[in-house]
């Protein structure tokens, strides 16, 4: 009896995913969004979507609204380093070495290397 019980849930969930698995989804561009699209183009209100839409699906010579398809063009993305992208990474880079420079010089001037480096990212 203890190895029924497993089974009956195995078996529930199996049927409950082929059930809820079986249904469609609606069809795009089919004559409730021809209708639709009529409805929008004649420019009548809100009040009249109702009766229109009933007179529309009754009669079988409305085609269906041709669907529209948008690509969207993929966007460069800058190559990136761990810390960010190749160009900041270029610039710590060229402050760093000139911070270093001056460092060997002793003419930081009682900065810190934030300091430099803040107002260096500044000014390139």
């Amino acid at each position: 009896m203890a190895n029924v019980m497993p089974f009956r849930l195995f078996f529930l969930m199996a049927v409950a995913v082929l059930v809820l698995g079986s249904a469609r989804p609606a069809v795009s561009g089919g004559p409730m969004q021809a209708c639709t699209a009529q409805w929008q183009a004649q420019g009548l209100s809100r009040a009249d979507y109702r009766p229109f839409l009933i007179r529309c699906l009754k009669d079988e010579t409305v085609a269906p609204a041709p669907v529209k398809v948008a690509v969207k063009p993929k966007p460069v993305k800058a190559k990136s380093t761990r810390h960010g992208t190749t160009a900041q990474a270029g610039r710590m880079k060229a402050c760093g070495a000139q911070w270093r420079q001056m460092k060997a010089a002793g003419t930081t001037e009682g900065q810190t290397w934030r300091q430099f480096a803040s107002q260096c990212l500044r000014n390139k």
